[in-house]
């Protein structure tokens, strides 16, 4: 199947979720929140690994991921993110064949859906280190 839902049910198989009070506090690489709007937060570094073939499909926007508790963790306001832009995706329908095997993201029916592909290269580019939802 190219494309799946975009939802943890689907996703967490593919992405596993890397994070517990087991684990040192590290950056993630991806930052996914589904929620009445779904969130993708991906670190700088990902982005820049994933290549153009993926990025130049996607609007992207600089955006801060907030681990604070209060406004004394200064050191958990995570920089270097860039969060997509899920308005701006087309719906399938007015996708060609061609063209949507080089799209990460895209509506149908009003449920937004994930190229397994672009997931596959997401790995590749290094996301080890995934959260899903929040942290509160």
């Amino acid at each position: 199947m190219l494309f799946i839902p975009f939802n943890k049910r689907h996703l967490a198989p593919l992405l596993p979720e890397k994070r517990g009070p087991q684990l040192i506090f590290t950056e993630p690489h991806l930052f996914i929140v589904f929620e009445d709007i779904s969130r993708m937060f991906l670190s700088n570094r990902i982005i820049a690994k994933l290549g153009d073939d993926w990025t130049d499909n996607l609007t992207l926007w600089s955006g801060d991921i907030d681990c604070r508790q209060s406004h004394k963790d200064e050191d958990l306001l995570l920089s270097e993110y860039q969060y997509i832009d899920f308005s701006t995706l087309l719906d399938r329908s007015a996708v060609s064949a061609d063209a949507m095997l080089s799209i990460p993201f895209a509506w149908d029916n009003k449920a937004l859906v994930v190229n397994t592909k672009f997931v596959n290269a997401l790995k590749q580019a290094g996301a080890d280190f995934v959260w899903y939802d929040t942290f509160r």
